[in-house]
C-alpha cells in the first residue's frame, strides 16, 4: 500500500512538471494569480495533448520519444519567452499553478471510482477500451488477432455482417472491420490518446478517473474565462459555485466519453479568445487555435458549434474594430479545418460509418464552409452605431423571450398533464416542438429551481445592465442559443440522463452564468432596495440548496465498478489462440480491443433472423445460423488454440438453440454484481439499479476439422 501511494505521488508530480514546465513560457500574464495559474496549466495541457497527437499519429508514441518530444517542445517554448523578453516574469509565481495541478489531481484520485468503463456496447466503454490500446501499442491502428487476420473476403463479410450499405462493416456496434481485416479504433481519438496518456502515468486508477480529470480541472479554465467576463473576487467565487453545483457536471464525472474534454477544451479556448482581444495591443489567440484544432480532432460536432462561436466573435471585433482581427478568426477557421482533416486521415472508419449512415460528414463541411465564409466576411465589416443598437435591442427581445420559455417549460415539467401534452407537441409542431420535448425531459437533471433561476437571471439581462456586465450576457447568449440549437436536433437516444451529454457543455455553462446574474443585481442594489435584493438573495441560496442536494445524488451513481477485476479473471483463464464467443457483444470491446484476444459476436447464434439485432441501433442482416457456426467450428484450427463460449444470462449455454459438444462445467464461474445507472424516456432521477450477471466460460470438447481459409487476406 505504502509503494502505490507513493508511485501516485510520483506520478502527480510527474503531471505537474510536465504541464507547468512547458505552460509558464506559453501562458501570458496578467488578470490576477489564479487567472494566471489557470492559462499556465491549461495551456500546458493544450501543448502535451498536441505533443501526443504528433506521436500517436506517426506510430511512434513510445516513453523514450514522449520524453524527447516534451523536452524540445519545452525548450522551444522558453527559447520564444527569451526572444520576447521575460524570461523571469514567466517564472514568478511557478508554484501557483504546480499546486493547482496537484490539488485537483489528488481529489480526483481520493475521490472513489464510480465507474469502471470496460463494457463495449455504450460510447464510454468505447473510448476506454481505446485508450488501453493506444497506451500499450503507441499508435491508433487497433488490435490484430491471428484469427481476424487469416479471414477471407467471404468469411469476413460473415463475421462484420453489420452495415449501412457503404464500404463500413462492423462485428458489433461500433467494432468495425476493415477490407484488410484491420480492426481500426472506431470514434474520434482525442478522449482515448488522453486517456491513454493517463493510462501511462497511472494505470487504470487514473483511467478509471479521466472524466473526473477533466470535470474537476474545469476550474482551471473556468478562472481565466471569469476574469475575462468581468467576475473577479467574490462575484467570480459565485460564479464558480454555480457551476460546481451543477447535477450534470458531477454525473458526467462518471461518464469517460468525449463530452468533459470538449468542455475542458471549449472553456479554455474561449478564455484565451478573450485575454487576447484585452491585450495591449491585441495579441493572437495563439493557444485558442491549437484548441480549435485539438476540438475537431476530439468530437466532430465541434467544426460546426465552433465555428458558428467564430462569426459571432468576428462580429464582435469587428464592432470593436479590433487590430488583425481577420487573422484572429482566420486562425480559428484554419485550426478546426486541419482538424477535420486529421479525423479524415486517422478516424476516417468513423467518418466512414457517419457518412454512410447520415451523411454527416458531408453536411459537417457544407456548414463549415459556410460559417467560414461569413466569419471572413464579418471581420473586415466596421458595423455603423444604429447597427449595434439595433442588435442590442434583438438581443434584449431574445433574452425576454428565452427567459419566458425556460421559465415555463421548467415549470410545466412538474405537472404529469403537462408533460404528456409536450408528447404532443413532439409530433405535431416541427423544430419547436422536439426541442421543446427535449427542454422538458431535462428540466428534473438540472433542478426545477436551477432552470427558473436561470430564466430569472436571462430576463434580468433583457432589462438591466449593470457595470462590466455586457461581456457577460453575450457569454450567456451565446451559450442559450448553442444549447437551444442542439435541443432542435440532438441526434442521440431518448434516454435520461444518457442523453444530457449531448448537451451539457453548452446547458452548464449558460445555467451557472445565468443563475449568477440575479446575485449581482441583489448586491449592486442592497443599498438602495434591501427588501427586494434581500429577497433575491435568500431564493438564490434556496435554489443552491437544492440544486447541491441533486448534485450529491448525481455524484453517487456510477456503471460498472468492479467490472475490471472480472475481465482479468476472464483474461487469466484464456491460452494464446483461443477464440471466444461472446453471448453479448459488450463483452468484445474489452477482450477484443483492449486486450487483444480472438474474439466474435455470438448474437446471430441465438437472435432470431427476423428481429432487430441487439448489437447494433441500425439493425443488421444477420448471417444464416449454421453458416456462421459451421464458420466459427473451423477457426481455431488456424489459431491452434480452443473454441470457448462466455455466457451472461442466467440461460447459460441453454441461450444457444444449437451447439456442439460442450463441456457442461464451466473453466471459470463468477457472479458479478452488475450496478449501473438508471436511464430511461421518462426517467427522472440519478439512481442505480444492481444485478446479478452469472459470467461463465465453457470449452467446446469435439470440433470436427476445417478446412483451410480460401482467398486468405493474411
Amino acid at each position: 500500500m505504502k509503494a502505490e501511494w507513493m508511485g501516485m505521488a510520483a506520478a502527480l508530480a510527474v503531471l505537474a512538471l510536465r504541464l507547468v514546465l512547458i505552460g509558464l513560457p506559453l501562458a501570458p500574464g496578467g488578470g490576477g494569480r489564479l487567472a494566471r495559474a489557470g492559462r499556465v496549466v491549461f495551456a500546458g495541457t493544450v501543448a502535451n495533448l498536441l505533443a501526443v497527437v504528433a506521436l500517436v499519429s506517426c506510430r511512434f508514441w513510445n516513453p523514450a520519444a514522449d520524453w524527447a518530444a516534451w523536452l524540445a517542445a519545452t525548450a522551444a517554448a522558453w527559447a520564444w519567452r527569451a526572444r520576447h523578453g521575460g524570461v523571469a516574469g514567466a517564472l514568478r509565481g511557478w508554484w501557483q499553478p504546480a499546486a493547482a495541478v496537484l490539488a485537483v489531481s489528488a481529489l480526483a484520485l481520493a475521490l472513489p471510482a464510480r465507474s469502471e468503463w470496460r463494457i463495449g456496447g455504450w460510447d464510454p466503454g468505447h473510448y476506454q477500451n481505446n485508450a488501453v490500446r493506444i497506451s500499450l501499442d503507441g499508435r491508433l491502428d487497433g488490435p490484430a488477432p491471428a484469427m481476424y487476420r487469416s479471414l477471407s473476403p467471404d468469411e469476413r463479410e460473415t463475421l462484420a455482417y453489420i452495415h449501412y450499405g457503404g464500404r463500413y462493416r462492423a462485428v458489433a456496434n461500433n467494432l468495425p472491420v476493415a477490407e484488410d481485416n484491420r480492426l481500426p479504433l472506431f470514434f474520434f481519438h482525442l478522449t482515448s490518446i488522453a486517456g491513454a496518456a493517463l493510462h501511462r502515468l497511472g494505470g487504470d486508477r487514473f483511467l478509471d478517473r479521466s472524466a473526473a480529470f477533466f470535470g474537476l480541472g474545469l476550474l482551471v479554465p473556468l478562472m481565466p474565462l471569469l476574469g475575462a467576463l468581468g467576475l473577479r473576487g467574490w462575484r467570480r467565487a459565485v460564479a464558480a459555485a454555480f457551476f460546481f453545483l451543477s447535477p450534470l457536471l458531477w454525473y458526467h464525472q462518471a461518464v469517460p466519453s468525449a463530452e468533459m474534454l470538449y468542455f475542458f477544451l471549449l472553456l479554455g479556448g474561449i478564455a484565451d479568445w478573450l485575454d487576447s482581444a484585452d491585450a495591449d495591443p491585441p495579441r493572437l489567440p495563439w493557444v485558442a487555435w491549437a484548441a480549435a484544432f485539438l476540438l475537431a480532432v476530439n468530437h466532430l460536432n465541434t467544426v460546426v458549434f465552433v465555428s458558428a462561436m467564430a462569426v459571432y466573435a468576428a462580429v464582435l471585433d469587428a464592432g470593436a474594430g479590433r487590430p488583425r482581427r481577420t487573422v484572429r478568426v482566420a486562425g480559428v477557421f484554419a485550426g478546426l479545418a486541419l482538424g477535420f482533416l486529421w479525423d479524415a486521415l486517422f478516424a476516417g472508419t468513423t467518418l466512414l460509418k457517419l457518412q454512410d449512415d447520415e451523411r454527416a460528414g458531408t453536411v459537417i463541411l457544407v456548414l463549415f464552409a459556410l460559417c467560414a465564409a461569413a466569419g471572413l466576411v464579418v471581420s473586415r465589416v466596421r458595423f455603423p452605431g444604429w447597427c449595434r443598437g439595433l442588435a442590442r435591442l434583438g438581443v434584449r427581445a431574445l433574452a425576454a423571450v428565452g427567459a419566458a420559455v425556460l421559465a415555463a417549460v421548467a415549470l410545466a415539467s412538474l405537472s404529469g398533464a403537462a408533460r404528456d401534452w409536450f408528447y404532443v407537441l413532439y409530433a405535431k409542431l416541427p423544430l419547436a416542438g422536439p426541442a421543446l420535448w427535449w427542454l422538458m425531459r431535462q428540466a428534473p437533471f438540472y433542478g426545477v429551481p436551477a432552470l427558473v433561476l436561470a430564466a430569472a437571471g436571462v430576463g434580468f439581462l433583457a432589462f438591466w445592465r449593470g457595470p462590466r456586465m455586457e461581456r457577460l450576457a453575450l457569454c450567456v447568449l451565446v451559450f442559450g442559443g448553442l444549447f437551444g440549437l442542439i435541443l432542435v436536433r440532438p441526434g442521440i437516444a431518448k434516454l435520461f440522463p444518457w442523453g444530457l451529454r449531448r448537451f451539457f457543455v453548452y446547458s452548464v455553462p449558460f445555467v451557472a452564468l445565468a443563475q449568477t446574474v440575479p446575485v449581482l443585481w441583489a448586491v449592486e442594489r442592497f443599498r438602495r432596495c434591501r427588501a427586494a435584493a434581500g429577497l433575491v438573495l435568500a431564493a438564490c441560496v434556496a435554489v443552491a440548496a437544492a440544486e447541491g442536494h441533486l448534485a450529491v445524488q448525481a455524484a453517487r451513481v456510477g456503471d460498472y465498478p468492479g467490472i475490471a477485476g472480472v475481465l482479468r479473471q476472464i483474461e487469466g483463464a484464456l491460452r494464446p489462440g483461443d477464440i471466444v464467443v461472446a453471448d453479448s457483444p459488450n463483452w468484445m470491446a474489452p477482450l477484443l480491443v483492449a486486450g487483444g484476444h480472438d474474439v466474435v459476436n455470438g448474437t446471430p447464434l441465438w437472435n432470431p433472423p427476423d428481429s432487430r439485432d441487439p448489437s447494433e441501433y441500425a439493425g443488421a442482416v444477420q448471417p444464416p445460423r449454421d453458416e456462421y457456426l459451421a464458420l466459427l467450428l473451423g477457426l481455431p484450427a488456424r489459431t491452434g488454440g480452443r473454441l470457448l463460449w462466455l455466457t451472461s444470462t442466467s440461460k447459460g449455454l441453454d441461450l444457444y438453440p444449437a451447439l456442439p459438444e460442450t463441456d457442461p462445467d464451466p473453466l471459470l464461474a463468477i457472479d458479478y454484481q452488475a450496478t449501473t445507472v438508471v436511464h430511461g424516456e421518462r426517467n427522472k432521477f440519478y439512481s442505480t439499479s444492481t444485478r446479478t450477471t452469472p459470467v461463465r466460460l465453457y470449452a467446446t470438447t469435439g470440433i470436427p476439422p476445417a478446412a483451410p481459409a480460401k482467398d486468405s487476406a493474411e
